[in-house]
């Protein structure tokens, strides 16, 4: 699958809804096993997905310089023998 952004997950930011408020809300990254996961634009929360891998992780330390968003780095501890392809 190419990048993609999940188009209700655009128009609530475009909208700055209290969900969406990315300096001061929780953005979490999850693990994503293609196999089982389909990609589907009416997805808009993480409960939404299949195929997870372990425990999605919160991201600290966000920054927003020129357009770019940026976060500490995380780790997956219990993740072990799943194939991962995306994030």
């Amino acid at each position: 699958m190419a990048n993609a952004f999940y188009p209700l997950w655009k128009q609530n930011v475009m909208q700055f809804t209290a969900n969406n408020n990315l300096s001061a809300g929780t953005v979490r990254a999850a693990l994503v096993d293609t196999g089982v996961y389909a990609y589907s634009a009416a997805h808009q929360f993480l409960s939404s997905l299949s195929g997870v891998i372990g425990t999605a992780q919160t991201l600290a330390s966000k920054t927003f310089v020129n357009g770019a968003f940026d976060a500490a780095d995380i780790s997956y501890t219990a993740v072990s023998g799943a194939s991962a392809e995306a994030l």
